[in-house]
């Protein structure tokens, strides 16, 4: 099997393992929410995973070949094809986190809302109960005197209720902010983490004799032939001629 493509398949699992963002703490909807999307980046992760499978033996098919020239292309294709993947999963996940997010300011909205209304309600019953008391007394002065205490404590109470809800609603917004960055900033180190395991992608070694090994074991052919022809060839003539000639 191909080990060193394997890598960028665990590399790109780290992407699928980001934390779903903005969890409120007022009602367990944000844990059905998470869950949702805990089950679709679990679907995604399985998809993923048989393209990677795809990959390993793609690569495997081409590096089992003499030509290496097809072999390296056939590896820069897949490379492509990684790059190309992690980038999607990414995408998806901080998709899936933001969908999460924006759903957590909606229920905290609401819940605002809500807590606004009802406060309110309770301040228009309160000052049309001090009011009824007020018609069904004598109208004196301790009875104007109660139905205006009666009012000023019925705001007072109304104020602090919205105070309180807008808090409320600062912190929940806030918390889901901050799980909604730093969801971003892990998906982005995933990614780039995933982006460098898919880059350092390589073939299988190549034996010595030019085939790529697969399996990962090496064999080395090797022959020297040693031919050594030496003759030597002397040839020494010596011709000696003398004469001699004498005339008296």
């Amino acid at each position: 099997m191909f080990n060193r493509l394997a890598t960028a398949a665990s590399a790109i699992a780290l992407m699928i393992a980001l934390p779903v963002a903005a969890q409120t703490s007022n009602t367990n909807s944000s844990t059905n929410a998470n869950t949702k999307v805990e089950k679709k980046i679990e679907k995604m992760e399985n998809r993923l995973e048989k393209k990677i499978e795809k990959t390993e033996k793609k690569v495997e098919k081409a590096a089992s070949k003499t030509d290496a020239l097809k072999a390296r292309r056939e590896l820069q294709k897949q490379k492509a094809q990684c790059l190309k993947d992690a980038t999607k999963v990414h995408a998806k996940a901080v998709q899936e986190a933001r969908a999460t997010y924006l759903e957590a300011l909606k229920k905290a909205r609401q819940t605002l809302m809500e807590a606004l209304k009802t406060s309110r309600e309770v301040h228009d019953k309160a000052v049309k109960a001090a009011r009824e008391t007020y018609l069904a007394s004598d109208k004196g002065e301790a009875a104007k005197t109660a139905w205006a205490a009666a009012r000023k404590q019925a705001n007072a109470d109304w104020e602090a209720a919205k105070k309180t809800a807008r808090a409320k609603w600062e912190t929940d917004r806030k918390a889901a902010q901050a799980d909604w960055d730093a969801a971003k900033k892990k998906a982005r180190a995933a990614w780039d983490a995933a982006k460098k395991k898919c880059n350092e992608m390589t073939l299988p070694p190549v034996n010595a004799n030019g085939n790529t090994n697969v399996n990962g074991s090496t064999n080395t052919n090797t022959s020297t032939n040693t031919n050594t022809n030496t003759s030597t060839n002397t040839n020494d003539n010596t011709n000696t001629n003398t004469s001699t000639n004498t005339n008296s």
